[in-house]
């Protein structure tokens, strides 16, 4: 029998920006820290001018969408009717039908006009943001290449910031060392997300960079595990595969993941920890969905330094917030259940996308990279991003990705959602339905527990795989949705690539997973 606490996720629920609410734009433009005009340039002037344009046809838009929703309300009191799923308290039910999809998206008056609000402004957001441009980045002054040369160079940068890494971070905040370079500036996504219950959490994260509760380390004891650690190297695994760390530790210094110093460098760094290094073998997917060997390279803070704790140890898990991803295989086997006992004959179509350098996406603060070094031949260097192997980042990134799966589910839900207006620019997928050759589906015997599945589709994730699910039905654009609607999530919130990246940067979906897995396949 299912454990109904954990095995059953909740029914998604509409994390929509209210309408009705003060300041719907923000009351607070966040400012730039930096004079980002000065080092940027004009290009940055027309940036900002672009954002500014964007924000005062929202609030056009949304005051629109206000007035509309009074008119409806007049219109049913004037004729003692109620619309459909309206309550006396005002109170708005979780979506479970589809809407009348037509292209005007003209409204029902059996339907809740204040959902319909809600709707029509999600899907006004999406759109807009996804055309949005996107912000300039700066070069770094920090080099990133594992030579003599660059981790000297990175060494004299920090001892300009007395070896205090958040100074120098903080002098290169127009550089993708900002923290949330990755993403769209916060003042433009808290008009997407704020109502979302793990914004604030995610806010911080974006602005300050990914930071834990961690007990303090005493300051000799910290330099006696570094200097231990430094003397032990990395674990066999890592020496038994040298071309394969090699490869793997070039590509996230090249993209500037790492930040690659000297041993001087590492031992005068405010607050350093190093950890061994490891690879694990895995298996991937190639664009024809092949499995292929993947190595990974690991950074094993759990390993237990020569005195204390170690940094997995010291953090405090009651801060964490809870990864849900551990049934994300039972959730989705109960909605192709319920689906299936609800739709015997229809074939139930699957479609999945990957998150491409998942971890790689979220900065570390100042702190939390200072006990991510770890040795690389005769250098040393410092994870700026979320590495593999602090038992806190899986609650990280799930704040994240989390945030993704709610908005692609209500997205789905959207009636006025017109998939050729709204649909992926960066990625290309084939929506069309790929069905198997057995067109006799096996019945579903009744469940003794209910989940809530909507008929148009229900999206799950586990980690940085966000699998949607569901029927080529009742809508004739049905699977276009579930194809559609992480990828068009993921094109609003991050920030896109752009011709002038002063490192090497690629869009958020893994295109090579995608052609493999994201056509809805039956």
């Amino acid at each position: 029998m299912a454990n109904l606490s954990q095995g059953v996720k909740a029914p998604p629920k509409a994390h929509i920006p209210a309408l009705g609410g003060d300041g719907i734009l923000g009351t607070t433009d966040y400012p730039d820290t930096g004079d980002f005009t000065a080092l940027l340039g004009k290009k940055y002037l027309i940036y900002r001018k672009e954002i500014a344009n964007w924000k005062l046809s929202a609030a056009k838009y949304y005051q629109q969408l206000s007035l509309r929703v009074l008119d409806c309300q007049k219109q049913a009191s004037r004729t003692c009717r109620s619309p459909a799923g309206a309550s006396r308290t005002g109170r708005l039910p979780v979506l479970d039908v589809v809407l009348p999809h037509t292209k005007e998206c003209d409204w029902c008056l059996d339907i809740d006009p204040m959902q319909q609000a809600r709707e029509q402004w999600l899907v006004f957001l999406l759109s807009s943001l996804s055309q949005l441009p996107s912000q300039p980045i700066g070069e770094p002054a920090f080099q990133f290449a594992f030579t003599a040369e660059a981790t000297t160079h990175n060494t004299e940068v920090l001892r300009q910031h007395q070896f205090d890494l958040a100074k120098a971070i903080l002098s290169q905040l127009h550089s993708p060392l900002g923290y949330g370079s990755e993403f769209r500036q916060v003042d433009i996504l808290e008009v997407l997300c704020r109502d979302h219950p793990l914004w604030p959490r995610l806010k911080r994260y974006i602005v300050e960079g990914v930071s834990y509760q961690t007990a303090v380390v005493d300051e000799q004891i910290r330099k006696s595990n570094l200097k231990a650690a430094i003397k032990r190297g990395n674990h066999a695994s890592a020496n038994l595969h040298p071309d394969e760390i090699h490869k793997l530790m070039m590509k996230d210094v090249g993209h500037g993941f790492v930040l690659p110093l000297s041993l001087e460098g590492i031992n005068n760094l405010r607050g350093a920890e190093l950890a061994p290094l490891g690879v694990a073998k895995q298996f991937s997917i190639d664009k024809n969905g092949e499995q292929i060997p993947k190595f990974r390279a690991t950074h094993d803070q759990s390993f237990a330094p020569l005195q204390g704790d170690s940094v997995n140890e010291r953090i405090d898990r009651t801060s964490l917030l809870d990864c849900n991803y551990g049934f994300t295989l039972q959730r989705l086997i109960h909605a192709v259940l319920v689906l299936r006992h609800r739709h015997p004959l229809s074939p139930i179509l699957i479609s999945k996308v990957d998150l491409d350098s998942a971890y790689r996406r979220m900065h570390c603060s100042p702190d939390l990279a200072s006990q991510s070094g770890f040795m690389f031949d005769s250098f040393t260097g410092v994870y700026l991003r979320l590495s593999f192997g602090h038992s806190g980042h899986p609650s990280a990134f799930s704040t994240f990705s989390e945030m993704v799966c709610d908005l692609a589910n209500n997205l789905l839900q959207c009636g006025c959602w017109n998939v050729n207006d709204l649909h992926p620019h960066t990625v290309s997928i084939d929506p069309t339905p790929l069905l198997s050759a057995n067109n006799t589906p096996a019945p579903a015997l009744p469940l003794c527990v209910h989940p809530s599945v909507p008929s148009a589709g229900i999206v799950d994730v586990f980690l940085d795989d966000l699998i949607t699910v569901g029927i080529p039905s009742p809508t004739p654009d049905s699977a276009a949705r579930l194809a559609y609607a992480v990828p068009v999530v993921i094109e609003a919130i991050a920030r896109p690539v752009r011709k002038d990246e002063p490192l090497p940067r690629s869009i958020l979906v893994s295109t090579k997973k995608l052609q493999a897995e994201g056509q809805p396949s039956e």
